[in-house]
């Protein structure tokens, strides 16, 4: 968007502006006066597109239209309008002397030239676009869709750009058919039209069609040599926002290329490319995650404090620890300047990702904490609104920050405030953050009694049993079932037979508390609780394999229940074999079969070495094992 400087006002007064007026002689003749001895009369059309194209600066091109106005025709009030967006005139006048001028001839004029006028207006300072809104919307817009079949790719790519990158929307229908017309036009175009076109559909939260998705990938991925980095990132950017997904082909193709640009990439092409990977969930590389961050923390001084939360963010859903970002010695200070919403995402990430940072996590809770009060002093609506709350307390659970305790509460009484748009998901949050409390008696020990009241509390169990009875009902994957087989045939006496999907119990060892569900757990004949977890990939994070933030806070929170803890780790070739065939397809029954013998010889040692790590000498012959109960896909407890 355009700024206020140079605003082609001079000193001497202000200017008369006439527009549309056949007779004015005398004022066409005084304003001729000021263009270094060259009267406008004499200039043919062509020579007033000549000399405002020769404009560097607002104030030759304001002296070309003033001089000039009543001259100008269709051919060159597009082309000064889109020449004063450009140059960021902030006058106001001479915009509205040449739309004005416009308006008069615009219904004859040609879709390149309306696509120039809508694109100039739209790039113009705000407070220009404002004051030509309706014209925009409601006549020229509408012209061009008229004659849309005749405006080629970058005419039509220019209008919905314009209107996107503006913060105006487009109808439906609208959106339909320039869609329909840009499609047809791809074999005369280039990157950046449809890197835009796509780019601004999303961001008027308008949908395409897979078929059109498609064709426009597949003209983009034919032509990425000629793209840039900004365009490749806005694409990837694009398809994840509309909620479509890339065909992983061409995810890597357009990965690829964006890594082979990377020195010419700017830190907001890389934070936004990282976002759509990971709203897109799909495989993308260690070794490309790595390359894209390294690049990202070699730019970090031009990046702003949203590309730093958002990439942190991004690589939290990743499941991707970006080592060399969090120990970039600026990172404190850009998040710090950034907004709420970027302080809860970085905490909420460092939860994540189980990366605990006291230093860091006490800065941004100190921000957040400080920004809150100040909003409350002077009774404004919180920006620090109650979604941030929630991440923010709930990463200091997971880290087990427990000095942050009292802070959480504070910040637990000003989700209260705001309990009515409070979503379950977080209530979940907060249930945890008052398990975390109660657990190790912090901060008084009555967990967020006092600080959320008795029906928020209910509220915020209700969400968690709930999503704990969801769970319980859905199908055991293969690899669960096998872990539970090799259990149940470890040389151990149980007092309770191990069953799946058990319910915690409480610290008193005996009472089922609900807050955590057990892939696994039985009691010794000894009385020794044992839970066991078939912890699928989503259990750790890259590169270094180590315990997300969930796993580490469950491991805590059985520790302080009195379990001893064994872990199966799945999702190797081991526990997940290939099951493409070199000598052609076998029946299924066959592969099933071929499938589990792989699995159950790693399975039964990790399950025997559980005997060893969880601290339980064999004690005997188990029981007869119990009925299985029932499937489920998700190996996430």
């Amino acid at each position: 968007m355009g700024n206020s400087r140079g605003s082609g006002r001079e000193s001497g007064g202000k200017r008369s502006w006439q527009g549309g007026s056949s007779s004015s002689s005398s004022s066409s003749s005084s304003r001729a006066q000021g263009q270094a001895g060259a009267p406008s009369k004499g200039l043919s059309s062509q020579g007033i597109t000549d000399a405002v194209t020769a404009c560097t600066t607002p104030q030759e091109l304001v002296q070309v239209i003033e001089q000039n106005i009543d001259n100008m025709t269709a051919y060159n009030l597009p082309a000064a309008i889109w020449k004063l967006s450009k140059l960021s005139c902030g006058d106001p006048q001479p915009y509205a002397a040449c739309v004005q001028q416009y308006m008069r001839l615009y219904k004859g004029d040609s879709a390149r030239h309306l696509s120039n006028a809508v694109y100039g207006l739209c790039t113009a300072p705000a407070a220009i676009i404002r004051q030509h809104q309706a014209a925009l919307q409601q006549q020229l817009v509408p012209a061009f869709i008229s004659k849309v079949a005749a405006a080629n790719a970058q005419d039509i790519s220019n209008v919905v750009y314009g209107m996107a990158v503006s913060g105006q929307r487009l109808p439906e229908e609208s959106v339909r058919r320039l869609l329909g017309a840009f499609v047809y036009n791809l074999r005369q175009t280039t990157p950046q039209p449809v890197s835009n076109m796509l780019w601004a559909v999303a961001t008027m939260e308008h949908t395409v069609p897979a078929g059109q998705l498609q064709q426009l990938l597949d003209a983009f991925t034919s032509m990425l040599r000629q793209a840039k980095p900004q365009e490749v990132s806005n694409t990837i950017w694009a398809v994840a926002t509309v909620g479509q997904k890339v065909p992983a082909r061409q995810l890597q193709q357009l990965l690829g290329a964006l890594v082979s640009m990377l020195q010419q990439a700017k830190s907001q092409d890389i934070s936004n490319t990282l976002w759509a990977v990971a709203k897109l969930e799909q495989k993308t590389p260690s070794g490309q995650l790595k390359q894209f961050l390294g690049s990202f923390v070699s730019t970090l001084q031009q990046a702003t404090p949203q590309n730093v939360s958002n990439t942190l963010l991004a690589c939290a859903k990743l499941s991707f620890l970006p080592q060399q970002l969090l120990a970039a010695p600026g990172l404190a200070g850009l998040l710090l300047a950034g907004t709420p919403q970027g302080l809860a995402n970085a905490a909420w990430a460092c939860g994540q990702l189980g990366h605990r940072d006291e230093q860091l996590m006490g800065a941004l809770l100190a921000e957040v904490t400080q920004r809150l009060g100040v909003e409350i002093k002077s009774s404004h609506s919180t920006r620090c609104n109650s979604q941030n709350l929630y991440n923010m307390c709930w990463a200091v659970a997971v880290l087990d920050l427990q000095q942050r305790a009292q802070q959480v509460l504070q910040l637990a009484q000003a989700c209260s405030s705001t309990w009515g748009d409070t979503a379950a998901e977080e209530q979940r949050q907060l249930w945890q953050v008052h398990t975390w409390l109660l657990d190790f008696q912090l901060a008084g020990g009555q967990g967020l009694q006092g600080s959320l009241t008795e029906q928020q509390l209910q509220q915020c169990e209700a969400a968690w049993q709930q999503q704990m009875q969801h769970t319980s009902e859905q199908q055991h994957s293969e690899f669960q079932r096998s872990v539970f087989a090799s259990v149940q045939r470890l040389p151990i006496t149980w007092q309770q037979q191990p069953q799946m999907e058990q319910l915690s119990v409480g610290r008193d060892g005996v009472t089922p508390d609900g807050a955590l569900l057990l892939d696994i757990a039985g009691r010794t004949v000894a009385g020794v609780l044992v839970a066991v977890e078939a912890d699928g990939p989503t259990h750790f994070r890259e590169p270094d394999r180590g315990l997300m933030g969930t796993t580490q806070y469950r491991n805590r929170a059985l520790a302080v229940r009195g379990y001893r803890l064994g872990g199966v780790v799945g999702g190797s070739t081991a526990a997940q074999p290939d099951t493409k065939q070199a000598t052609g397809p076998k029946p299924q029954q066959q592969q099933q079969q071929q499938q589990q013998q792989h699995q159950q010889t790693p399975v039964r040692a990790a399950a025997r070495a559980l005997l060893e790590k969880a601290g339980l000498p064999g004690q005997g012959t188990s029981q007869q094992p119990t009925r299985q109960r029932r499937r489920r896909s998700q190996p996430d407890s």
